[in-house]
């Protein structure tokens, strides 16, 4: 478990067990619908799914572990995947997505004869409870076990080419049929119910959706991609994409299908063919895959363009955007195990360096707009943005702290704070996170260049810092109170 990735898990319920696998081996979760019976020698199995085409075997744990099984409704099935072939796991639901410190991982050796199914186990310190992490391939080695590797697959795969063997999920956005490797999608949410009052909703991020528990913010991948804005589209469908500190939901028209294939051969994309061509790795012909669901407009097409998940998970706008999953009872921050200790919650946004500030300082966060300069006399550009029947007056907070004009990015948004009975905004180019900080603020600490930079400009105030984050994600912030800031700036 040194690698990084693969101390990511996904954690579900079983009775009132807290088990977990390995996100690589998490294909996806999916609800516990229309069981049906399914012959087989295997202890546990107690029927099979249909998934959009493959009838998946469904195992009950409790049963292979000889557990007693009272009759809790069983509200998902987990879809593991090991070696291109994929079995179902009953659950009593989702709990999410943690990265435990190496730490904190207790490995597990098991005992030769027996019955060893677990790979270790971790503490969840936000309900102090142990999680169990189940070994994937000892799984996959259960007497009888039915593993499900589609027919298709298997007849046109040669000697030696099932390591080749990979999945593809197929899915049309705007009339555009794009495709992504399906182990790269968390799960996927037929129906999501966004929340557009988001204080998140603001260029491409129409709102949040609710999924096992937390708000994950919702992105319009037809918008993010920048597809030609003649083409309707309606966010009909999502899937999540687990990002290093939180999932993404990104809403499409429809899904169509995921298929198996040995051949993700991609052609070229012409330079200068879309707004955002670095987030598509190329174009697979449809002619590659197996028969699949799709629609005639993609059938005659005749292709579908490859997104391409590392440019997608490596965009700065989007980590942000993961790590502003929220815990639907209302608390912000990363999902994941945290320490007991006094903290608070920090809003990130770039100021040549990555600055927070307290989110009860905040009371509203709008879209940027371009606005005319309508506040004359003063050193700052300034505007006015009206909002539930308020005017508030707006400023470049980049301008009003003597720095650059900003370059503004599909995150820009307004920071409104109240100074008395008045609101002011201050204008921010990019978002970067809602994350938990350490509590009071510090001097003294040894800052980096960014940082350097910002604290000798002679608008300064007298800079703090705190310590954010967990793990790998913790990092030096620079405080900015801006009620503040606010204050001096009406005394001008």
């Amino acid at each position: 478990m040194n690698n990084e990735l693969e101390r990511v898990f996904g954690v579900f319920l079983l009775n009132e067990m807290q088990l977990a696998l390995p996100l690589q081996a998490l294909r996806e979760v999916t609800p516990c619908l229309g069981l049906r019976e399914y012959p087989s020698a295997a202890r546990g199995i107690i029927g099979a799914i249909d998934l959009r085409g493959a009838l998946i075997p469904v195992l009950d744990l409790r049963r292979v572990l000889g557990l007693s099984t009272p009759e809790l409704p069983a509200q998902s099935v987990v879809i593991m995947a090991h070696e291109g072939q994929l079995i179902g796991l009953l659950a009593h639901g989702v709990q999410g997505v943690f990265q435990p410190e190496e730490r904190d991982f207790q490995p597990v050796s098991a005992q030769t004869g027996q019955l060893h199914l677990l790979a270790g186990s971790f503490q969840r310190r936000d309900v102090q409870a142990l999680v169990s992490v189940l070994d994937p391939a000892a799984l996959s080695r259960l007497p009888d076990l039915p593993m499900v590797l589609p027919a298709e697959t298997a007849a046109g795969l040669g000697e030696g080419r099932a390591a080749e063997l990979s999945y593809v999920m197929l899915m049309r956005c705007g009339g555009v049929p794009l495709a992504m490797p399906s182990d790269a999608v968390f799960t996927t949410i037929l129906t999501p119910n966004i929340d557009r009052d988001s204080a998140l909703a603001s260029g491409f991020c129409l709102g949040v959706l609710e999924h096992a528990g937390s708000s994950i913010p919702a992105v319009d991948l037809y918008r993010m991609l920048g597809l030609n804005s003649q083409l309707r589209h309606a966010n009909q469908q999502a899937f999540l994409v687990q990002f290093p500190a939180g999932l993404v939901a990104f809403l499409v028209d429809e899904i169509n299908d995921v298929v198996p294939t040995y051949d993700l051969s991609l052609a070229p994309i012409p330079a200068h063919s879309f707004a955002q061509q670095r987030y598509l790795a190329g174009v697979l012909d449809s002619r590659q895959l197996p028969e699949h669901n799709t629609s005639a407009q993609t059938r005659a097409l005749g292709y579908y363009l490859m997104l391409d998940v590392a440019a997608l998970q490596a965009a700065t706008d989007l980590q942000g955007l993961g790590r502003m999953n929220m815990r639907s009872e209302g608390e912000i921050g990363l999902v994941g195990s945290r320490q007991q200790r006094p903290t608070c919650q920090m809003l990130t946004y770039d100021l040549c360096a990555e600055v927070g500030t307290p989110i009860e300082q905040i009371v509203e966060i709008l879209p940027w707009q371009h606005q005319e300069q309508m506040m004359g006399g003063g050193d700052y550009a300034g505007g006015l943005v009206v909002h539930r029947g308020r005017a508030i007056a707006t400023y470049s907070l980049a301008q009003v702290l003597g720095l650059e004009p900003p370059t503004l990015t599909p995150t820009a948004s307004v920071l409104v704070v109240e100074c008395g009975d008045t609101l002011i905004g201050f204008g921010v180019a990019r978002l970067m996170s809602i994350d938990e900080a350490e509590w009071p603020p510090q001097d003294g600490h040894a800052f980096e260049s960014g940082h350097q930079r910002l604290h000798a400009n002679p608008q300064a105030q007298n800079w703090k810092s705190v310590m954010a984050g967990q793990g790998s994600q913790t990092r030096l912030l620079s405080v900015l109170d801006l009620r503040e800031l606010a204050e001096q700036l009406m005394a001008r």
